[in-house]
């Protein structure tokens, strides 16, 4: 049975507190025990949520998977305990998102109490993610020493098993503008070149006439490379002490890219 077709529970505040002492932290992934599967309209975004932006192509792709196989994880959420009844996704937004697209009407989801335990799985999931934008990443790492979760960069770094460099460059996304840093995840950039020229920068203007020379660029770069064609010369397979070499596409290319060919392995085996 699909884990969102088991039975559905609402749990009671007093049901909720019996068990706080007994469910230990999904972070240490010895999180264990009863979920309940609640209605997608009472669960709301994490106020701690690094992540803004989300692909829609993967959600509706996520969604495919989720209409084929449910959903194989649980959520993990707290609540919001105020009058409203919601709870907020502190690990799972993007499988929320994907199962409404589904058109699930509940999703399974794993309650906890911990507040700072919430916002520990919450920035931890996020940092690790190896899609999640470099200004996302440094607003996750600033939200990580405002929770106390980390005293300084060094200790992030350590946590995270980081160069302290790394994290420091990072955060220098934080001192932009606010407008230069809406700009950048907008437009999904992410060049470490592009970032160190616009932070020299001191007038905002200058900081977007940077960004905007630097995509048309791109653009350019972009559609001379869809123009390059490319082809696989050799595949050269080493397994069990054993040299194996494909050689088919060979006879698709010109002498003179053989001996171009020839060439270059020669100057790479010596």
């Amino acid at each position: 049975m699909r884990i969102e077709n088991a039975k559905v529970r609402h749990p009671s505040n007093t049901e909720v507190k019996s068990e706080e002492k007994s469910r230990p932290s999904i972070f240490t992934d010895k999180y264990r025990g009863e979920y309940y599967n609640l209605d997608v309209t009472k669960l709301v975004p994490f106020h701690r949520q690094a992540r803004k932006y989300f692909d829609e192509d993967e959600l509706k792709q996520m969604a495919e998977t989720i209409k084929a196989h449910g959903i194989r994880q649980p959520l993990t959420v707290i609540s919001k305990n105020d009058d409203t009844g919601l709870y907020e996704v502190v690990s799972g937004e993007r499988r929320l998102r994907a199962a409404i697209i589904a058109g699930l009407k509940t999703v399974p989801c794993i309650i906890i109490q911990d507040l700072k335990a919430a916002v520990e799985i919450a920035l931890i999931e996020n940092v690790q993610r190896k899609d999640l934008h470099p200004l996302e990443l440094a607003r996750a790492y600033q939200q990580l020493l405002e929770a106390g979760i980390c005293l300084s960069k060094v200790e992030i770094a350590t946590k995270l098993g980081l160069p302290k460099s790394s994290v420091t460059e990072v955060m220098q996304l934080l001192t932009l503008p606010p407008d230069v840093q809406d700009k950048i995840l907008k437009d999904n950039i992410a060049s470490r070149i592009l970032f160190r020229d616009v932070l020299e920068t001191q007038d905002e203007s200058a900081m977007m006439n940077l960004i905007s020379n630097y995509q048309k660029i791109d653009q350019k770069q972009s559609k001379t490379n869809s123009k390059v064609k490319r082809k696989i010369l050799l595949k050269v397979v080493l397994c069990n002490n054993q040299i194996s070499i494909d050689t088919n596409t060979l006879s698709k290319i010109t002498q003179d890219e053989k001996n171009q060919l020839k060439k270059q392995l020669l100057e790479v085996l010596e």
